[in-house]
């Protein structure tokens, strides 16, 4: 619509006016539409297909008008010319800018959900799902920064006698509550340190 709009303009009012502009604003924007909507080969062809017929339209016309004496078909004096041409740029102005910040929060946005999964991503990879303590990955570097240390320390290791039986009885939901519930006294009766 505003390819077939640009060039009629051009057409019927005559080059002086910038219309050609909004040739050179769709562009960012068809690519911001695109590109949040369809996956990277439908954006990857239909940016190029619309950048071809962009350029060959807007050439087209461009030579037309500039080399018939037919064109413009109205032509307009240059007062409405300086008007048309103010607003046309002012316009093409503010859709430049307000996509760009469009494309930045959108970008931002992005960069920030990424953020967020890679915490849950660190936090799975560094605890044990089922009583959310740390795991041998993330316990490593604080071993070696204790051994490498001359602070006192002690590790402890524990074994919950019979838990076969615990299992066996109670199924593994039951197993899964008895771990849980351990862990949680462990963990109330252990300082942060």
């Amino acid at each position: 619509e505003i390819i077939v709009h640009t060039i009629l303009c051009m057409i019927i009012v005559g080059m002086e006016a910038d219309f050609y502009l909004f040739l050179l604003v769709i562009l960012p924007i068809s690519t911001y539409v695109l590109f949040f909507s369809c996956d990277i080969k439908v954006f990857l062809r239909t940016i190029t297909v619309f950048i071809i017929i962009s350029l060959l339209a807007g050439s087209i016309t461009v030579m037309a008008v500039s080399s018939s004496d037919n064109f413009p078909i109205c032509p307009l004096d240059y007062s409405d010319i300086s008007i048309f041409r103010m607003i046309n740029m002012i316009s093409a102005a503010i859709m430049l800018i307000g996509f760009s910040l469009l494309f930045v929060l959108e970008v931002h946005a992005l960069i920030k959900d990424l953020g967020s999964s890679n915490q849950q991503l660190e936090y799975t990879a560094t605890h044990v799902a089922l009583t959310g303590l740390d795991n041998r990955h993330s316990l490593k570097p604080l071993f070696e920064e204790l051994s490498g240390s001359r602070n006192n320390f002690c590790i402890a290791l524990g074994d919950i006698d019979n838990f076969k039986k615990v299992n066996d009885t109670y199924g593994h939901d039951g197993g899964d509550a008895v771990l849980k519930k351990l862990t949680a006294l462990i963990a109330d009766g252990i300082d942060e340190n």
